[in-house]
């Protein structure tokens, strides 16, 4: 996920990749990172989008490369994690 980090493949999809059940994931997640999984691919997501837009990747190429189903989705997650919507997180970066 980690080198290819999108929203495609459930819990039970990185379970079966790492030849493992889904509540053996879920109990690593918990007992390794103190967060589930779903929060840990949460933060990985967001963090993929800070390196993408800082980059200069548009907003709307960053929510379809990370699997969102729309653009307003993309920018509703990252404006509640954030605070700020994707173009006042890249103006800022721009004046610092």
């Amino acid at each position: 996920m980690q080198r290819r980090p999108t929203l495609a493949g459930d819990m039970e999809y990185w379970a079966a990749r790492g030849e493992m059940s889904s509540r053996s994931l879920a109990r690593l997640f918990r007992a390794e990172l103190k967060m589930s999984f779903q929060e840990w691919r949460s933060q990985l997501l967001l963090l993929e989008a800070q390196i993408r837009l800082a980059q200069g990747h548009s907003s709307s190429r960053v929510a379809k490369g990370l699997g969102y189903d729309s653009h307003a989705a993309f920018c509703a997650m990252f404006r509640k994690a954030i605070g700020v919507s994707p173009s006042e997180h890249v103006r800022g970066l721009q004046s610092a």
